[in-house]
């Protein structure tokens, strides 16, 4: 967890502690196994045992599928999907949808809510 320590400006200031190297060991690994596997399966087996493959097995989807022939398990997918696509662009590249800081030590929308 980041420590908060107050600076010379007297401002509070996040300063990372494990953080700096597990999220991108943790990244690393994750993107490492998944890719070995994707890999190792369209070597060996195709297509048939990729994550793409799971995912039109589980909805039933066909190819070229309609829109119109979703069901609540496409539209819940796509929609989680989405909402984490946007959310993590914008939180990583605009660190904006982040958690509530102290007023003043963040960027933007993160110092929400504002002091009155």
């Amino acid at each position: 967890m980041a420590e908060v320590l107050a600076n010379r400006a007297g401002r509070l200031e996040n300063v990372i502690t494990w953080g700096a190297w597990y999220w991108p060991w943790w990244l690393g690994a994750s993107v490492a196994s998944f890719l070995a596997v994707e890999i190792y399966a369209l070597i060996s087996k195709g297509t048939d045992n990729t994550l793409s493959n799971w995912i039109w097995h589980v909805l039933h989807a066909t190819t070229r599928e309609p829109m119109s022939q979703w069901n609540a398990a496409h539209f819940l997918f796509f929609g989680v999907w989405l909402v984490l696509v946007i959310w993590l662009t914008w939180h990583f590249f605009f660190h904006w949808f982040a958690l509530w800081v102290p007023h003043g030590t963040g960027p933007g929308p993160a110092s929400w809510p504002p002091s009155c």
